[in-house]
């Protein structure tokens, strides 16, 4: 990190320069981009385009990366509790995972199926930063508030992997959309809108309260808050706010532990180390910014045109205009509020908190630099997306190949190959399909996933995690375990089923291979527990749980045994 940030000066001067001179290679077009997708109101076709490459491109890109690796355990986990429909889980609340429920009740449970709708996860964002735009600016502007966030890896890279956090880059976008237009319009209909959309953000991930205390800074700031606020639109949005999260409500004051008890576990730190943690991220978002910084740099100079027909108006003379500042309070509110929840409350940020913070700073910096995007810069934008897209293209299996031949734990783990193995083992111990599962997190996971049978995950073998698994199913369909061989605390939990019918067996030496390596060998214990015999298991609360596994492990356990009769 010391020796990235010593770039010599000279080295981005020269990185600026050699854009800027790409740029003045392109001729001059008219004072307005005259492209026939442009002419008149019809801005749809370029955003399709737009769109669709961003689909294609980088879900190619998610393939030739993940081409040796098996889906991340938050997939997994997506895909497995979306097969339980609840109210809320133990460690999150329940929207990202219904939307992979929707998702899989259409396409078959593959790689490419799952990374497909990573990519069109946040396609949906992207639009939404359209949609806002529209409401400040039109044409090639319009489109370039889109375009640039191509050149940092938020919207693709980072975004790969499907889960409570990648979620927010499609909900906050349309979330802030609907606000503007409720705050703005005062209709009863983009009022309840943005209720709805308020609470999908809630329950794909607490985060996103940071979202709402930013709308609210952003009604309360605006010199419109007071007709806002006598209208009926905010009391329209609070009533289907509390409607739409008043199931997820019920259920956490139901539970005996839940995404809140789960939270309380990631504030156990000191401030100096969560300052610490938080600069560390900042400094890190900086960096992922950089070549955005280093284009809009480059094309500064270029710019000229007003955007807003405000040729002398400053900075603070745009600022003091009602739609403009509820632009900037909603773009900056959401990071500032983000580091003093971490500052406060103890919790530890990390980049993936970033994802959806910073969707709507190009729209701000089109509008402040009063940005032309005439011909010639877009077509320079358009160059440094192509370099992006086309590096990663070229890239991507070469890199997948080196994370695979040093043993990276996503990369060289034979999930996949273990959860078919587990299912042909039970299937020619038991001639039934496997309905239930337990183990080494990833692998257990992983076998709701790959396993033809889609088995029902036993959450660290309590039914408080996992209370769509209770006595009755456990004595009807028994169970299958995979344990890491090295992993003690999911082999002490196998003590715990002495007394049953099981059958006990080993996998050894079990490894993938990508483009003629082999990779790193792994052997497990299997477990299976014969269905047809009466299981009493015991609720394990979340918090002990995880002192279990972080402290004594399984030893302590033996109060919760097990039995069978």
């Amino acid at each position: 990190m010391t020796r990235l940030m010593r770039i010599p000066q000279a080295g981005v001067s020269s990185i600026v320069n050699l854009i800027g001179r790409l740029c003045s290679q392109v001729r001059p077009g008219p004072q307005r981009l005259q492209v026939p997708w442009f002419a008149g109101h019809n801005e749809i076709l370029p955003l399709i385009f737009v769109v669709a490459l961003q689909v294609c491109v980088w879900w190619i890109v998610a393939l030739l990366f993940h081409a040796p690796s098996d889906i991340h355990n938050d997939m997994a986990e997506a895909f497995s509790w979306g097969r339980e429909l609840q109210w809320g889980y133990y460690k999150h609340p329940p929207f990202w995972a219904w939307i992979a429920r929707c998702w899989f009740s259409i396409f078959p449970a593959t790689d490419w199926a799952f990374y497909l709708l990573s990519v069109i996860n946040s396609a949906v964002g992207l639009v939404g930063v359209w949609a806002i735009a529209g409401r400040y600016v039109t044409g090639a502007r319009r489109l370039a508030a889109v375009v640039l966030l191509e050149l940092v890896p938020f919207y693709h890279l980072l975004a790969f992997t499907y889960n409570a956090n990648s979620i927010e880059l499609s909900v906050w976008p349309w979330t802030i959309y609907a606000f503007i237009v409720s705050f703005e319009t005062r209709r009863l209909v983009p009022a309840a809108s943005f209720g709805a959309l308020a609470a999908a953000a809630m329950l794909s991930k607490y985060f996103g309260g940071v979202l709402l205390v930013s709308c609210l800074v952003a009604a309360i700031t605006s010199p419109l808050a007071r007709a806002y606020f006598r209208s009926a639109a905010p009391y329209v949005t609070i009533l289907v706010f509390g409607a739409c999260l008043a199931p997820h409500l019920a259920w956490l004051l139901e539970v005996s532990s839940g995404p809140i008890d789960y939270l309380s576990t990631k504030t156990d730190y000191s401030f100096l180390f969560v300052a610490g943690k938080a600069a560390t991220v900042v400094a890190g978002i900086i960096l992922q910014h950089g070549f955005l910084v280093v284009v809009l740099v480059a094309l500064r100079p270029k710019l000229g045109e007003p955007a807003w027909g405000l040729a002398s108006a400053s900075p603070r003379a745009l600022i003091g205009r009602p739609k403009i500042r509820l632009l900037v309070a909603l773009a900056v509110a959401p990071v500032l509020v983000t580091v003093l929840v971490s500052l406060m409350g103890n919790v530890r940020l990390s980049t993936k908190f970033a994802l959806p913070l910073f969707s709507l700073m190009p729209l701000v910096w089109i509008i402040f630099s009063r940005a032309k995007c005439g011909l010639r810069s877009m077509c320079a934008v358009g160059l440094c997306i192509g370099l992006v897209m086309g590096g990663a293209l070229l890239v991507a299996l070469p890199a997948a190949d080196l994370k695979f031949k040093h043993n990276h734990r996503h990369f060289a783990e034979p999930r996949a190959i273990v959860a078919r193995q587990l299912t042909e083992l039970w299937h020619a111990q038991m001639a039934a399909p496997l309905r239930i599962v337990a183990g080494t997190e990833s692998y257990a996971l992983a076998t709701t996933f790959y396993s033809a049978d889609h088995p029902s995950h036993f959450i660290d073998f309590s039914t408080t995690r996992a209370p769509w698994i209770d006595d009755a199913r456990l004595s009807q369909d028994g169970l299958a375990i995979i344990c890491v061989s090295d992993d003690k605390t999911c082999l002490g939990e196998t003590g715990r089923f002495q007394s049953l019918k099981t059958t006990r067996l080993t996998l050894s030496n079990v490894s993938k291979t990508f483009l003629g390596n082999r990779g790193k060998a792994f052997s497990f214990v299997v477990l299976l527990v014969h269905p047809g015999q009466t299981v009493h298991a015991p609720a394990i609360d979340c918090c002990s749980a995880r002192r279990e596994r972080n402290g004594s492990g399984a030893g302590n356990s033996s109060a919760k045994d097990i039995t069978g009769s």
